[in-house]
């Protein structure tokens, strides 16, 4: 089994304003991520420091927006499926990045999601939400409750499958899978469990030459939604 995972931020830019203001959601950027660490996330942005032009981008945890604005507050989703819907929803992201100087950013969609209307879809047009319902209803990693040019950033804290990561901003949630992906290396090593690193008085965690780190290591509740 593998984990898809669905980033949800709100910024304080002009266009998140713009879609808070539309939209009445808690959340106002959605981007889809395939590693632990959440770099690189995929999803429709603006491209520099004005609203337009925006469209296809690749975000890292490290640089960037997110490396300067540690305190905005965000959610991790966690999407389990298998090994076919995982590499089937990769596949059309990199197909997508082939070809990313040939989309844009929907606008036009924008507006007509505020008022839920279903119009057409719009060739090589997305905006953020949008694109990663397309992703999961393509690769049947997700059975959307409408069309993914309808779905909003907060539809996706309704999903039934997934997990939520217990963070309120974007430090945190970078914190914890950076941890995550340092774990697993861990792990491959056979040096110890990750039980064992959330438990402080573990003699194997006291003896493991990584002892500091471990302590230091804050992982969150997961629960199910």
């Amino acid at each position: 089994m593998k984990t898809i995972y669905i980033m949800l931020s709100k910024s304080d830019t002009m266009v998140s304003k713009m879609i808070s203001a539309l939209s009445e959601c808690e959340y106002t950027h959605a981007s889809i991520a395939f590693e632990k660490d959440l770099s690189p996330m995929y999803s429709f942005a603006r491209k520099g420091n004005m609203p337009l032009p925006a469209g296809l981008r690749l975000e890292y945890a490290d640089k960037g927006y997110y490396s300067e604005h540690g305190d905005i507050p965000c959610a991790v989703y966690e999407l389990i499926v298998d090994d076919k819907t995982y590499y089937s929803a990769q596949k059309l992201v990199a197909e997508m990045i082939k070809q990313i100087d040939s989309y844009t950013y929907n606008v036009i969609g924008l507006f007509l999601c505020k008022f839920n209307i279903y119009a057409y879809d719009r060739e090589h047009h997305f905006f953020c939400s949008e694109f990663v319902g397309d992703i999961l209803a393509r690769s049947n990693a997700l059975k959307l409750p409408k069309p993914p040019s309808l779905m909003r950033p907060n539809d996706y804290t309704n999903i039934p499958s997934a997990f939520k990561a217990e963070w309120t901003n974007w430090q945190n949630i970078a914190r914890r899978y950076a941890a995550a992906k340092w774990f697993t290396a861990l792990k491959k090593k056979n040096i110890f469990a990750r039980l064992c690193c959330q438990d402080k008085a573990a003699s194997a965690c006291r003896k493991s030459p990584y002892a500091a780190q471990c302590r230091r290591m804050k992982f969150p509740k997961v629960v199910r939604l």
